[in-house]
């Protein structure tokens, strides 16, 4: 999987190191100078993949980090974009697939592979959560977290409107009457 996401990324994004343990990647982490993120498998020796969030963060990494994992059931994905995740790809994923949405975390955006979208679809339908697409939970994750209209459009490259249209389906889906009841939904759910 390594070799081949080295070369589906081509030499447009540089990978500064590879760890086989959480302890390893802090290391290379360390060495490495900026990094604008960190692909996370959840089942690296030591500390588990969600631990882990807590401990790069600690070493004031301010890159995206992003779940590449063989785990694709709902609640280890809702665990994971709880504890700080900035998109979710599946194992199953090919190594082009994965770079292409790799560059989309890059840009900005929160990315949940087709992989892990069919495999949530698939699963426990008791949260309501997983009728939302992976742009409309985007936008409302960064509701919810204090960002206005025009901060959602611009981190996300999206005019105004559309962030409208994606703030307005949540409700419709998730039966919320306000913001308020978004920001109740999120964390009930380990959203915010």
């Amino acid at each position: 999987l390594r070799l081949g996401l080295r070369a589906a990324l081509g030499e447009d994004i540089q990978i500064v190191g590879e760890g086989n343990s959480i302890e390893d990647a802090l290391v290379r982490l360390e060495n490495a100078g900026t990094v604008d993120v960190i692909l996370l498998d959840l089942d690296l020796p030591g500390k588990s993949g969600l631990e882990s969030f807590d401990v790069i963060r600690s070493r004031n990494f301010r890159g995206r980090i992003v779940v590449l994992s063989h785990h694709s059931d709902a609640a280890t994905v809702e665990r994971a974009i709880a504890a700080g995740a900035d998109g979710y790809f599946s194992k199953e994923d090919s190594a082009q697939i994965i770079a292409l949405l790799l560059r989309s975390v890059l840009a900005g955006h929160f990315v949940l592979s087709p992989a892990i979208q069919s495999a949530m679809r698939k699963g426990d339908h008791s949260n309501p959560v997983r009728a939302l697409t992976a742009r409309e939970l985007e936008v409302m994750r960064l509701l919810v977290n204090g960002f206005t209209h025009r901060e959602i459009s611009e981190r996300l490259n999206i005019p105004p409107r559309t962030v409208d249209f994606h703030r307005q389906n949540p409700k419709e889906k998730l039966e919320a009457e306000s913001l308020v009841d978004l920001v109740r939904i999120a964390d009930r759910y380990g959203l915010s």
